[in-house]
């Protein structure tokens, strides 16, 4: 009796060795693809302080840690996280602060959405951004007469979805001082019947982004932590920023630093002269989750924005 007690203690801490590893989390009953050179599938993993410490076979994994949390992911297949190459937070950001155009359907729908916003806001400057022409039954450029007509005294710059194009209306024009005789190198400034519809295209928009007004760092902050979370509900964990100004390395950092922007952020710089500079000095640039190794350059327009170069007229 006295020695069968014995063995029963003795498998009792064995199994508590052997179950040792305290770890926060457990999921099992999954196909988790590790992408590795063997492509190998796992049915469990143990995660510790947010990472894997292991991925094996569902009984190996279970005996071998131990945790309050355990995940029964029913069969179900888990990758690694996803990386989104081309992507623009900060100017996903500013549309969240901006009127939202996406999906409208005709200039009409636009001009409600314009006219339900101010009537809200009331701001001195307008800036919407994410229609696109070719969701239109009629899928021409649009022009800015009744922009004009809505708005006449209040600055309005309507982004296309592509950011390669802009509408804005005749006020902005007079503020920017550009007409029927201005030229901008690299630029598209449309014309009908010898007068501006208001439509700028490429390099032609750079007057209008050195216009628009700045919103606070916590506006931007508190749209980009929106846009971080929504990301990760879709498994995406990196990003590759296309296109970032100077002053946007600090915004980023500070994020960073005060660990509440937790996404992989590979950024690619604008060639301005403080980027060129900044590059020249730091070469391959890390920072915790933030990397810049890149420029992007604006070699030709776009084909939706009608701006890209083609041997015959679109």
């Amino acid at each position: 009796m006295k020695n069968t007690f014995a063995f029963i203690v003795l498998l009792f801490v064995l199994s508590a060795c052997y179950k040792g590893q305290s770890v926060d989390l457990i999921v099992h009953n999954a196909k988790i693809h590790t992408l590795n050179d063997n492509n190998e599938v796992f049915e469990a993993m143990a995660i510790r302080d947010g990472k894997i410490v292991e991925v094996g076979p569902d009984r190996q994994i279970q005996n071998k840690y131990s945790t309050d949390e355990i995940i029964d992911a029913g069969g179900r297949e888990i990758y690694p996280g996803f990386t989104d190459a081309h992507a623009h937070i900060l100017g996903l950001a500013q549309q969240k602060l901006n009127v939202n155009l996406v999906g409208t359907k005709s200039l009409e729908e636009i001009l409600i959405r314009l006219e339900k916003y101010q009537s809200k806001k009331n701001k001195k400057f307008i800036i919407g951004g994410g229609w696109d022409q070719s969701l239109w039954s009629n899928k021409t450029m649009p022009t800015n007469e009744k922009l004009n007509q809505l708005f006449p005294s209040t600055h309005v710059a309507l982004f296309r979805v592509d950011g390669h194009a802009v509408l804005v209306n005749d006020c902005l024009l007079k503020q920017l001082k550009i007409d029927e005789s201005t030229a901008i190198e690299g630029g598209i400034i449309e014309q009908n019947e010898g007068r501006c519809t208001g439509l700028l295209i490429d390099n032609a928009m750079n007057p209008v982004f050195e216009a628009l007004p700045s919103y606070s760092e916590s506006e931007m902050v508190e749209a980009v932590l929106e846009i971080q979370e929504e990301l990760f509900q879709y498994g995406i964990t990196g990003v590759h920023e296309a296109g970032m100004q100077f002053k946007d390395i600090a915004f980023f950092k500070k994020m960073i630093a005060n660990k509440s922007l937790k996404i992989e952020l590979y950024a690619m710089l604008f060639p301005s002269e403080e980027n060129i500079q900044f590059a020249r000095k730091n070469g391959k640039y890390k920072f915790k989750n933030l990397s810049i190794q890149s420029f992007k350059v604006l070699g030709d327009g776009a084909l939706g924005s009608r701006g890209a170069c083609l041997k015959h007229p679109y």
